[in-house]
């Protein structure tokens, strides 16, 4: 008998090592909802678990249902006081195409170690969110909340070396899979299909064209045909 896959709980302690002191919220029966939104992408997402560091108020509630990542970085302030460390995942209202961003992301952040930044210093008192994968489940996302400080409100891009955009080009897949649904769309299905190609011969980013191809079959398109002429 095939032993069921347990989803990792939320880790406890930040870098440095100063989070353990903690209390883990009881699940609601029914968990809270938020929407993750990144340009024009957006995903309606249920907070699976939240844990509160006992250093602060333990009655920990998020600064909006609207979470917006500004920006990426590699090297995430992390080492600022946690207040509360949360697992968010797909609600079950997310479409395929929601669900499918949400692994790319994951999959971006992974691979170029990457955090998205949430800035709520100005509306929550100098809070900061830090986005990272989770792992398992491939969608899932951990998000922890730091005490920033609101001594200055200096752009964080001053604060922090922005990382480029980490579904560039992997925001391609997502562009491929709507222009294929949108009625008209055939020009720019060639034309997102060339720019994979060309990033793949170009920088050897091969696993792109496969994701292509996986699309093509999908919908019943021959990616060839796409490429050429």
């Amino acid at each position: 008998m095939t032993k069921e896959k347990t989803r990792p709980s939320l880790p406890i302690f930040n870098s440095r090592g100063t989070f353990i002191n903690t209390k883990r919220k009881k699940k609601p029966s029914s968990m809270a909802q938020c929407t993750l939104t990144f340009g024009h992408y957006n995903s309606p997402m249920i907070i699976a678990d939240t844990i509160t560091s006992s250093a602060f108020d333990s009655t920990w509630q998020m600064p909006s249902d609207v979470l917006s990542v500004a920006f990426f970085v590699t090297k995430p302030p992390s080492d600022h006081p946690t207040r509360a460390k949360q697992l968010l995942e797909p609600a079950s209202t997310a479409t395929q195409a929601e669900r499918e961003f949400l692994m790319l992301l994951s999959q971006s952040m992974a691979k170029n170690k990457s955090f998205g930044i949430l800035d709520f210093r100005s509306t929550a008192g100098g809070i900061l969110g830090i986005l990272s994968p989770h792992g398992y489940p491939s969608f899932a996302l951990t998000l922890q909340w730091v005490d920033f400080g609101a001594t200055t409100m200096r752009p964080l891009t001053s604060q922090m070396e922005p990382f480029p955009h980490p579904l560039a080009p992997d925001r391609l897949p997502m562009e491929m899979m709507d222009a294929i649904q949108h009625p008209g769309g055939h020009d720019r299905v060639r034309a997102i299909a060339k720019e994979m190609y060309r990033i793949a011969t170009v920088y050897g980013y091969w696993d792109l064209w496969r994701v292509l191809e996986g699309i093509c079959q999908r919908f019943q398109l021959d990616p060839q045909q796409l490429i050429s002429g």
